[in-house]
């Protein structure tokens, strides 16, 4: 399953996958909906399979309710293929078939294609970078792809190797000049030095992070300083150069609130529906999930963050509990600056949530195993 993934998600960087693209994607999205099924019925299910099963049928119904079928079959396939992902995942980690390892290996494997694939596109914009000189230039959207393997880091023990991977990541995500990706990447990098501080009873912990601390601050100066077009970037945000996401967003909030029918204010008003106010994505997923499913829609997407902040709490190890935040707050930041939810970036997440789920619960119900 996990090779179909990869296959599914490269097909546009890798021709030798695109033949088998939809084949994949038929094997991902089966193996998943079974293995949703059996954990359904499951006394022992995880927390998310409500909310999930619930923002499936909201989906279904939106997708029912669509005025563009083809854009609507794309939303509905994105969900169930990044989403449902969690079950299989969930499943095989409770029964002891996915370990850290496969989980280091599936990191690997990950970032070797999302470094290829970030350099595709880096060589694709390449004439559009030196030429545009609108926006502060041309902008790497991989740097989201990059971004959603940072929780991966934990799982290494060797704080040197943390510390490789972190750098090698933040600093492609700083290069692709995507200000939402930067913010967020700053916000993981805080989350990693405190982790950095509290892992370990030892003083010097506290020092090298200072030290960590500072070179980075002199190397974001430099950073900014001989990089004119990211600097740009940021001060055009300061001064409310949105890239036009501020017009898509109030277009699409206008035309909701104008709607006199309870329901569509219920329900929305059918999948993709945000390209009939806007002529494109929210680029936001509250106000993507209000247009297309309505304040139910909403409703249960906060469950979803609310079940997935439940899972955080249970958890007792420290290092498992440093994994489960960064995650969480991956998806949750994501959704404020791009599309989170039904971004297929966001499977290496949804993989890991789904293993720290089911080896949680196979340590709830076979403590003599892990004491």
């Amino acid at each position: 399953m996990f090779g179909c993934i990869i296959i599914y998600l490269f097909q546009q960087t890798i021709p030798f996958f695109k033949p088998l693209s939809a084949i994949s994607a038929i094997v991902v999205v089966l193996i998943s909906f079974v293995s949703f099924l059996k954990t359904f019925f499951r006394v022992n299910r995880s927390s998310l399979t409500i909310p999930l099963c619930l923002l499936l049928l909201s989906f279904f119904s939106s997708f029912l309710m669509a005025s563009d079928m083809h854009l609507a079959v794309n939303y509905l396939k994105n969900f169930m293929f990044v989403n449902f992902v969690f079950f299989p995942f969930f499943l095989l980690s409770k029964e002891g078939f996915i370990t850290t390892n496969f989980i280091k290996n599936a990191f690997i494997v990950f970032l070797l294609f999302y470094t290829y694939d970030y350099f595709y596109q880096f060589n694709s914009l390449a004439i559009e970078r030196t030429s545009d000189t609108e926006l502060g230039g041309v902008t790497n959207n991989a740097g989201y792809n990059m971004i959603c393997l940072v929780p991966f880091v934990y799982f290494f023990r060797k704080r040197l190797v943390q510390i490789c991977f972190m750098s090698f990541i933040l600093l492609l995500v700083l290069y692709s000049a995507k200000r939402g990706a930067i913010l967020i990447g700053g916000f993981c990098l805080l989350l990693y030095l405190r982790y950095f501080m509290i892992s370990s009873n030892n003083k010097k912990n506290y020092f090298w992070a200072l030290i960590i601390l500072i070179l980075l601050v002199v190397f974001l100066k430099d950073f900014f300083l001989s990089n004119e077009s990211v600097m740009n970037r940021f001060v055009q945000l300061s001064e409310g150069n949105t890239s036009g996401r501020d017009t898509i967003l109030s277009s699409c909030i206008n035309g909701f609130m104008e709607e006199d029918s309870f329901f569509r204010y219920l329900f929305g008003y059918g999948l993709a529906e945000t390209f009939m106010f806007a002529g494109n994505v929210a680029h936001n997923d509250w106000v993507e999930t209000l247009v297309n499913n309505g304040l139910c829609g909403v409703v249960l997407l906060c469950l979803f963050y609310y079940s997935l902040l439940k899972i955080y709490l249970k958890i007792s190890d420290a290092n498992t509990k440093s994994i489960c935040l960064s995650c969480f707050c991956l998806l949750f930041l994501r959704t404020l600056f791009s599309m989170s939810f039904l971004d297929f970036s966001s499977i290496p997440i949804i993989m890991i949530l789904g293993y720290i789920s089911g080896t949680e619960m196979s340590k709830k119900n076979n403590p003599n195993n892990y004491s």
